[in-house]
């Protein structure tokens, strides 16, 4: 096993993560299955594996009306131009909208939103709430253009991180409002030195824990991880090319957020990129944190959607669906 799931820190994340239950195995099985072919792809597209996606996710989507709801909502956003129109709406049309990072991407933060939403105080969630938005929408700008990433994992890197901040605070509320107060003062997004005194581990090992559980692979487990202040990551086993994007793509995410800018770094640090190339990711991201993200979308309600669509899409509003998804449904304030 990889030393860097051994650290003492990364059980530590491991009990943080445990406190999302453990989702069923539809979900495991749809992300693992899509991810390994996407592990065993090497540099193929990733493009072709749409409908191993699909046929992989039917059955969990064909039976969740929350991610019914957030897919058409997200396809109206991010593939506005390839929505069908109620008429010819099916479910696996609708998956099949998005790539294969796109989907897993969704299905996992969608699960995790919920629960993480239903079990935090609202003031917090809301403080957390756009800002999280902000991060994944960033996050899928800055993943179109780092090599290996993509939106879908771009969005999923952006979505993961604050949702593990969250999590902190359903342990203990207290030392979570410390650092968040601390987060005020200082305009910091994340302070990894802070939450290793805190809690005992950083977010983003929570984070890399929670991908591990879901299905996601060993190179987005470490990649969300890789580089992050503590002890060195035994990476000998992984392409370290992909896991530098990884790295790449938070820092990135981060940097634009926080100061609308690419970090500022030396032509030979592994996080440089050519300047022309940066501005143009920042530039993209202007309306974004100008305007706020349009990304509220995860945590769309089922009876928001029209009445056309929920007939396209098999969706119920009255009664709870059952199948192996009913805790993702039980974080639903919309199911009754």
């Amino acid at each position: 096993m990889n030393n860097s799931f051994e650290r003492p820190s990364y059980s530590v994340a491991r009990g943080y993560a445990a406190l999302i239950p453990t989702p069923s195995a539809l979900f495991t099985s749809s992300i693992r299955a899509i991810r390994t072919a996407e592990a065993n792809l090497k540099d193929g597209d990733i493009n072709s594996l749409r409908g191993l996606a699909v046929s992989s996710t039917a059955f969990l989507v064909g039976i969740s009306p929350t991610i019914k709801t957030v897919l058409y909502r997200a396809a109206e956003d991010l593939h506005s131009n390839s929505l069908p129109s109620p008429a010819e709406l099916t479910p696996k049309k609708l998956a099949g909208l998005f790539d294969p990072r796109e989907l897993t991407a969704i299905l996992a933060l969608a699960y995790i939103t919920r629960h993480v939403k239903r079990r935090t105080d609202p003031k917090e969630w809301e403080r957390f709430e756009r800002k999280m938005f902000t991060h994944m929408e960033i996050g899928g700008i800055v993943g179109k253009t780092v090599r290996h990433i993509g939106s879908g994992n771009g969005i999923l890197l952006g979505g993961i991180r604050f949702l593990t901040v969250m999590i902190f605070s359903m342990h203990d509320k207290k030392k979570f409002q410390e650092y968040r107060r601390t987060l005020d003062k200082s305009g910091k997004l994340f302070d990894l030195e802070m939450e290793r005194t805190l809690f005992g581990c950083t977010h983003l090992e929570v984070a890399a824990a929670l991908m591990q559980a879901l299905g996601f692979g060993v190179v987005p487990t470490l990649g969300i991880m890789r580089d992050q202040g503590g002890e060195g990551l035994d990476d000998a086993a992984v392409d370290a090319e992909q896991l530098l994007c990884w790295h790449v793509a938070r820092g990135l995410t981060e940097s634009i957020h926080a100061t609308g800018a690419a970090p500022s770094v030396d032509p030979s640090d592994d996080m440089y990129l050519p300047e022309e190339e940066a501005s143009a990711i920042a530039k993209e991201c202007w309306s974004v944190l100008r305007d706020g993200s349009k990304f509220a979308w995860f945590t769309a309600s089922k009876n928001e959607l029209p009445s056309e669509v929920c007939t396209a899409l098999d969706i119920t509003i009255k009664n709870r669906p059952t199948g192996g998804v009913e805790e993702l449904e039980e974080g639903d304030e919309s199911s009754v």
